[in-house]
């Protein structure tokens, strides 16, 4: 039986208040442990439209007026980002048009990944495990804006309150649902942070709290507003809370940022490919971090696999045709890796070599 001791929440941002809608006036009560029986999409979905329904008493909202979950059959068989992108959407759209009493929400998604963001949450997660800390502050003393300024450019991204979410969950056997748990936990579950990370995660171009400011929109589909990077780590040898009994710990870094109107910025863009991860039959990448042997589980044969490094060279290359496939990692260099599969979707899969 898998178990999920405990959940830290860590949001970055420069001012005491921010983001629409309005804060809840206490947790829902779901605790990390609560997430052991949780298995499948129904149980995902539960969980997420209990939590709708107490906000709209806990708000004296309108009774089923915030939007349900409604997860796509093939949920297991996305990536991280793309679970993540689709729940933070979902938690964005589905208060569109409720007035939480200064105006009715906007409830505009978020426009997508960006592929250098992305990379910063991926390597801050990294760099996290190797000197075992959860914070927000790099080994090199960066800050969340100091990575994305120079990943992204100053002149590329307009100011906004927030920069990053962390989530840490420890767990006994296999990591269990942890951009699940780390989006539920910002949103639903984050008195002790004062609804920081909730508000991170659903912040609007109108603010209706003081000395803050939201989405410009003034890039892109005027439809959405801003980019997101996921980074996701689960590893054995990673516990910075020295918790007792643990088999390791997952983190999640969310980092997002508004992409300026300005000519010549190059953003790396990317959506959530639901319908096309259909043709996906990935189940799990372990360990991850990796130091020697990489595995992969798939629901069926597993497709031929080539392993690019974070310039796209392709490094390495694996032929399928099993349910579990086990690639030897050891000559790889210390870095961040992507899996490509050959069967379809052909989306890589992000992990780190020690």
């Amino acid at each position: 039986m898998k178990k999920i001791t405990t959940t830290l929440l860590c949001a970055s941002f420069l001012a005491a208040n921010a983001q629409s809608p309005t804060d809840l006036t206490k947790n829902v009560g779901k605790t990390a442990n609560d997430w052991i029986n949780v298995t499948d999409n129904a149980g995902i979905e539960k969980t997420f439209n209990e939590a709708r329904r107490f906000e709209e008493n806990n708000l004296g909202l309108t009774p089923n007026s915030i939007k349900n979950l409604s997860l796509p059959a093939n949920w297991k068989n996305l990536s991280d980002d793309d679970r993540a992108l689709y729940l933070l959407n979902d938690e964005r759209t589905c208060r569109k048009g409720i007035d939480y009493g200064s105006g009715p929400v906007k409830g505009l998604p978020y426009q997508g990944l960006e592929s250098k963001v992305d990379k910063v949450a991926q390597n801050h997660a990294a760099d996290l495990v190797s000197i075992n800390k959860f914070q927000h502050d790099g080994s090199d003393k960066s800050s969340p804006y100091d990575r994305i300024k120079k990943a992204i450019g100053e002149d590329c991204r307009d100011f906004n309150s927030y920069a990053e979410n962390l989530s840490l969950s420890s767990y006994i056997g296999s990591p269990h649902m942890l951009v699940e748990q780390a989006v539920y936990g910002w949103i639903y579950e984050d008195a002790i942070s004062k609804w920081g990370h909730r508000r991170a995660c659903l912040m609007q171009d109108k603010d209706p709290y003081p000395n803050t400011t939201g989405f410009v929109n003034n890039y892109g589909d005027a439809n959405s507003e801003g980019f997101l990077g996921i980074g996701v780590i689960y590893s054995a040898s990673y516990n910075p809370s020295n918790w007792n009994n643990v088999d390791g710990c997952g983190l999640v870094v969310m980092n997002f940022f508004d992409p300026s109107g300005k000519a010549g910025c190059d953003y790396g863009e990317s959506t959530a490919d639901i319908a096309s991860n259909e043709k996906d039959n990935f189940v799990q990448l372990y360990p991850n971090p990796v130091s020697d042997v990489l595995n992969m589980e798939f629901s069926d044969l597993a497709p031929s696999i080539n392993i690019y490094d974070n310039m796209g060279q392709l490094v390495l290359q694996h032929e399928g045709n099993s349910y579990l496939v086990n690639i030897n990692v050891s000559q790889l260099q210390s870095g961040v890796y992507f899996a490509r599969m050959h069967n379809g979707s052909n989306k890589p899969i992000k992990f780190i070599k020690q």
